[in-house]
């Protein structure tokens, strides 16, 4: 049992923060995120990490709206990156959930002068992804699920 408490306490010791996320490179940051992913949903749902295939949906292992809600306020609070609920509800796995982080993580980026990437000529923010975001999700869509998928599109629509 000694190593179990060794790992909890390393792990809590390596704050993942979002700028850390965007110096990764992107398979260190794929990684990262699906290590912490599931081990933040295992922790929600009350299973050892190694149990949580991170390929099956969320709501196969239980997870309802009370630890959904919990799940997202884990990674706004530990990693400042901000999941809409219903992307959670929608029923992603591990996986899908880290598509989506990762989306999230490329969309926050700025370039330099911290004008913002979707600000406008007028002042106003646009709701856009930039290029360079834009063609690392086509990158990954054929990796993803149909339900991946869909969480996707569901959580873009909410950005219109």
């Amino acid at each position: 049992r000694a190593p179990e408490k060794d790992e909890r306490a390393s792990a809590g010791k390596d704050t993942l923060t979002l700028e850390l996320l965007q110096a990764m490179d992107t398979v260190e940051r794929h990684q990262t995120l699906t290590d912490k992913l599931q081990a933040e949903a295992a922790r929600v749902l009350r299973l050892p990490p190694a149990e949580l295939d991170v390929t099956r949906p969320l709501n196969q292992f239980g997870l309802d709206s009370l630890m959904a809600l919990e799940l997202k306020n884990r990674m706004q609070s530990q990693w400042g990156i901000t999941v809409p609920l219903v992307s959670i509800l929608s029923g992603p796995s591990v996986m899908g959930l880290v598509s989506i982080l990762e989306t999230l993580v490329d969309a926050v980026e700025e370039p330099s002068g911290n004008v913002p990437a979707n600000a406008s000529e007028d002042g106003f923010t646009r709701n856009v992804m930039d290029s360079k975001s834009a063609h690392q999700l086509l990158d990954r869509l054929p990796q993803l699920s149909d339900d991946e998928v869909d969480s996707l599109l569901k959580q873009m629509a909410n950005l219109s």
